[in-house]
């Protein structure tokens, strides 16, 4: 995801540029803008969004999205209704645990983010460690995110499975202190 409020299409035309460079790559499959959490931040990265589509038109990018991060309500409503947001990043656990509103109400949210064709990843499926108080309940929380229909993907699950594979590949490489 793209870090920092960038309101301008110059300074993440560079960066995904600079990606592109760095993986030696001729695209990038999606370019998220991070922690938008309400209608009025959305609005401030008008330029960036814009640009992030002027990368994909030149195939640079094959989607763009946005990170609600702990956001809901209106900025869910834009990511169901604006065609430029096409996956979204957002906060769901069993508890509803750091969301900034009522996880009962973001669910159909979700769905309807869902409904509208576009990809959804779920964040904080483990509340950052809200929801690991026993392996019981860390299941439970796992199952429960992973049971969600419209779900495409449980990120921090991917985050952890490569923190933990990058773990056993420094041990294998320089070996236990």
């Amino acid at each position: 995801s793209v870090t920092g409020v960038q309101t301008c299409a110059l300074p993440i035309l560079a960066d995904v540029e600079r990606y592109l460079q760095e993986m030696g790559t001729d695209y990038i499959d999606t370019v998220m803008l991070h922690g938008i959490q309400t209608a009025e931040e959305y609005h401030l990265r008008a330029g960036a969004m814009d640009a992030l589509h002027e990368m994909k038109a030149a195939g640079k990018i094959r989607a763009v999205g946005i990170s609600t991060h702990l956001g809901t309500g209106e900025i869910m409503e834009i990511c169901a209704t604006d065609p430029r947001v096409e996956v979204v990043l957002t906060t769901a656990n069993i508890d509803g645990q750091m969301l900034e509103g009522d996880m009962k109400a973001h669910l159909p949210l979700i769905e309807k983010i869902h409904a509208a064709g576009k990809g959804i990843c779920l964040m904080k499926t483990l509340a950052q460690g809200g929801l690991t108080q026993t392996p019981a309940t860390i299941r439970q929380a796992i199952r429960h995110n992973l049971s969600l229909p419209y779900a495409h993907s449980v990120w921090h699950l991917f985050v952890m499975a490569g923190s933990t594979c990058h773990f056993f590949a420094i041990v294998a490489r320089v070996g236990m202190p």
